[in-house]
């Protein structure tokens, strides 16, 4: 499979686990990837470890990247805002994937890091333009690193994988 069309897919996949696993619901419209009736969760996946055709491993760092207007989104919508910041590991490389239907399968491991909204503000803001024959962006990045991430004050292991509440994050807004 491709890295861009399997990117598209595997962010299914993930959503729905944390959705699954934090007891949100998936947010089919624009917006936050994650929302109840009190808050909201927006999500960041990174594929940490993978592997290349050799079955070597590739040292990739672990960061993330957000979009700037999704800063807005706690103002906009009106609930308690936090980021989930996830890492996942696969078990085999991307390219040796052959069907969709077998992205769960491969999966290793994965863990969801849950932040404060407002940790985001500590990232520069990344201005990005570019332009092809067929197409024109600008766009505004912010990359939030692991080493950034506060100290873990509760970690769930949940099926599939571990959920991490960090400093900062209320324990009782959430049902694990």
């Amino acid at each position: 499979m491709k890295a861009r069309k399997f990117n598209g897919i595997m962010k299914f996949y993930n959503h729905k686990w944390a959705g699954i696993v934090l007891g949100m619901n998936v947010n089919e419209n624009p917006g936050p990837d994650l929302v109840d009736e009190y808050k909201f969760v927006e999500l960041k996946f990174s594929l940490i470890n993978p592997k290349n055709n050799k079955n070597k491993i590739l040292n990739y760092p672990k960061s993330w990247t957000v979009l700037e207007h999704q800063m807005d989104y706690e103002n906009n919508i009106g609930l308690k805002g936090y980021w989930g910041l996830g890492i996942y590991e696969l078990d085999r490389p991307i390219k040796s994937i052959r069907s969709k239907y077998d992205l769960e399968f491969c999966v290793l491991s994965r863990e969801l890091f849950i932040v404060k909204f407002e940790l985001m503000n500590q990232f520069p803001k990344n201005y990005t333009s570019g332009k092809t024959k067929i197409s024109e962006w600008e766009n505004i990045f912010r990359y939030p690193r692991f080493d950034k991430i506060p100290p873990i004050s509760k970690t769930y292991k949940v099926k599939g994988g571990l959920i991490h509440l960090t400093k900062w994050t209320n324990k009782n807004n959430f049902n694990l």
